[in-house]
């Protein structure tokens, strides 16, 4: 019914927009992430500042050594804050997908909604107009029909009329011919 439909129309522009938000949820978490791993590389630098200034008083060799395992560190964590924003835009690329494919599956859902309705208006149209049409019909024939009844009544009160009018033209003539026959 068309209520339905609405309803379902209604019932589907909230999922999408429910999906809409989780999208916008996942930018920020993505955003809010990049943030903490660029906040973790600084400290990470930093730290390295500190811990090549305090070992500086012993052997150049420990030195470079710290230096090496640090530049490692350094480059794990890119390599990590690489690998987290390849997955966090690999999760957004599926989730969008994901969305858009639903919004296409919501909006045929919707299309096939509005025809059935569409369809079931045209249906109940079509219904009204052959019931209004038979009513017509049987409205015109009951018409026939009385208009037939009344004919035939006028007939028999014609006829009725003329046989009586024939009794009463007898009755007047048997009067005359009385007043005649008493006149005599």
């Amino acid at each position: 019914s068309l209520a339905a439909s609405q309803h379902r129309e209604k019932m589907l522009k909230l999922e999408v927009a429910k999906l809409e938000h989780r999208v916008s949820e996942l930018d920020v978490e993505l955003q809010t992430s990049r943030e903490a791993i660029a906040r973790s590389a600084a400290d990470s630098e930093n730290s390295l500042e500190s811990t090549r200034e305090a070992i500086s008083a012993n052997a150049r060799k420990e030195i470079e050594d710290i230096r090496n395992k640090m530049n490692r560190i350094v480059e794990e964590e890119r390599r990590a804050k690489r690998q987290a924003e390849e997955k966090w835009q690999s999760d957004a690329k599926i989730l969008r997908e994901d969305f858009n494919a639903e919004k296409l599956v919501l909006k045929k859902q919707l299309k096939e909604d509005k025809e059935e309705a569409s369809k079931q208006i045209n249906e109940l149209r079509e219904s009204h107009m052959k019931e209004l049409a038979k009513i017509q019909q049987e409205s015109k024939e009951e018409q026939n029909r009385l208009v037939e009844k009344g004919k035939g009544m006028i007939d028999d009160l014609e006829k009725k009329a003329t046989k009586e009018q024939e009794c009463l033209l007898s009755q007047l003539q048997d009067i005359k011919c009385r007043l005649e026959n008493e006149q005599k």
